[in-house]
């Protein structure tokens, strides 16, 4: 009599479940196998999960066997220095005698249908260990249960089982020491290891306020309508993308149309109309030249752009890091450069992952989100928002705090910078009959700015060329003398006591050098 086929060979494969995001949930205590096969799927198709995914889970935590299967293939795989996809994962399995185990071929293709994003790998990978912990808890309890019956020494079986029970693995990464951090700074300051990469924004005053340029992080452009918040933002990713690397911008507002208007106007330093029609609105011999040079750089800048007639454009924070990611990827497989810099225009357009009693919470949840794309990408993520109130005191406005940030103080804890514009010929804080405003004025100001603290500087908007520049820079006549930006705007630091958007200036404490920076 043949002896019956291993529990494996009869396996087949569950149904198709499209995975969920980081708070994916089961109805049975015993296993997640959506996060089981989001897990598999996110090793096939990104390059880099195989690395966040191997340190967190083992053969063994896998609830389904032939889920426990591939995912040791896959190890033998990378083991062999080869890149994990259905071909080499195939090919393993087929070496091993164990494809038709698994349930042939079409099983690995399956699971990369099965799956939207690969942004939670990490979080899926933790659901696992966190039902293997608990498989491993019953089956030691119960084995207590049982011995206790049978009238086994009481005592010594106790001991055992809490033993055992001390030893399950629980859904947690060790916290290392600041040894490795320690060593790399040491290397930083011999100068054999690269100190923390600054993104330049181009705009000269505001990188010296930021000691470089733009920290990777989440950084929060809080402005009134007007200010010029899209414009500044898309400036910087213009001159991040001729001059760094690839740009990923999600315009939840302006079309693609409008985005390209805009970067031209941009970086052909003329005025928006003209970008728009140039045929009606006539440029100057310089400004033909220009603006024709700006359509060839634009052309071929690596700015990418996603609003909403894009197709699978994103529409949640997973979504945009998953879409990062995947031209990371790429640019890997092709020698090319990673994104340097991603912007969301702006944080009320995008979508949670999850339903919210009100936008507040979803809002909150999105920054959730956000601070955690931040350490999944290691860039610096530019996010337009708006106040969540009318910042208005009679007939005139008043300056934004970072605490007019749209979701409040529990949005604000979680940036790790919130730059505040204002322009004072657009939103008056005071009547200019006796001293008018300067016009294209921009103050950029904050009290928070992580590595940094507080933040001052000064734009002026070339509307002639659609950009802003630093004030006492060529072109900003209102500027153009040099001591008149070496002292503090006290109107600006002197309005702002304690907790309302700016720290207090004590006499022992000197207001702020905008020539130096914070």
């Amino acid at each position: 009599m043949n002896a019956p086929a291993p529990h494996l060979a009869v396996v087949h494969p569950a149904p198709a479940v499209v995975a969920r995001g980081p708070v994916a949930r089961s109805d049975d205590w015993r296993h997640d196998l959506p996060a089981e096969r989001a897990v598999l799927a996110s090793c096939l198709l990104d390059p880099e999960a195989w690395d966040v995914v191997a340190p967190l889970v083992a053969e063994g935590d896998f609830y389904h066997p032939a889920h426990g299967v591939i995912f040791a293939a896959m190890a033998a795989v990378r083991a062999r220095g080869e890149p994990i996809d259905v071909l080499t994962v195939c090919a393993q399995l087929r070496q091993a005698d164990r494809l038709n185990t698994v349930g042939g071929a079409q099983v690995l293709g399956e699971l990369t249908d099965t799956i939207p994003m690969t942004a939670w790998c990490d979080v899926h990978a933790r659901l696992i260990v966190e039902r293997a912990a608990r498989r491993r808890a019953v089956e030691h309890a119960e084995a207590f249960v049982a011995r206790a019956k049978s009238g086994a020494p009481l005592g010594a079986e106790l001991a055992d089982v809490m033993a055992k029970l001390d030893a399950v693995p629980l859904p947690v990464a060790g916290t290392p020491t600041l040894e490795a951090d320690v060593e790399h700074h040491a290397a930083v300051i011999e100068g054999t290891a690269e100190r923390r990469r600054l993104l330049p924004t181009g705009c000269a005053a505001l990188d010296r306020a930021l000691g470089g340029g733009l920290a990777s992080g989440v950084v929060m452009l809080l402005g009134l309508p007007g200010a010029g918040k899209t414009t500044l933002a898309l400036q910087w990713a213009i001159h991040a993308a001729t001059h760094a690397g690839p740009v990923y911008f999600w315009s939840g507002e302006q079309g693609r149309d409008e985005v390209v208007v805009s970067a031209l106007a941009t970086a052909g330093a003329v005025p928006l109309d003209v970008a728009r029609d140039p045929r009606r609105n006539r440029p100057t011999p310089d400004q033909a030249v220009r603006l024709d040079r700006a359509f060839n750089d634009v052309h071929g800048m690596a700015l990418h752009v996603a609003d909403d007639t894009t197709k699978g454009r994103p529409l949640t924070v997973a979504g945009i890091v998953a879409a990062i990611r995947a031209l990371n990827a790429t640019a890997k497989a092709r020698g090319g450069k990673r994104v340097v810099l991603a912007v969301v225009d702006n944080l009320l357009e995008l979508e949670p992952r999850e339903k919210h009693r009100n936008a507040w919470d979803a809002v909150i949840a999105n920054m959730d989100d956000l601070r955690r794309a931040r350490k999944l990408l290691g860039i610096p993520i530019v996010v337009i928002c708006h106040p969540n109130g009318d910042p208005m005191k009679g007939h005139l406005y008043r300056r934004l705090r970072t605490g007019d940030i749209a979701g409040g103080k529990a949005v604000g804890r979680k940036a790790d910078a919130i730059l505040c514009l204002h322009r004072e010929d657009v939103h008056p804080t005071r009547d200019h009959k006796k001293d008018p405003a300067v016009p294209g004025l921009l103050q950029v100001y904050s009290d928070k700015v992580r590595g940094v603290g507080r933040v001052y500087a000064e734009l002026m908007e070339l509307k002639s060329e659609h950009r802003f520049i630093s004030t006492g820079d060529a072109g900003a006549e209102p500027f153009a003398d040099p001591a008149a930006t070496a002292q503090p705007d006290r109107d600006v630091l002197d309005d702002y006591g304690a907790g309302d958007g700016l720290p207090d200036c004590g006499p022992e404490q000197p207001l702020l050098d905008r020539s130096e920076g914070a």
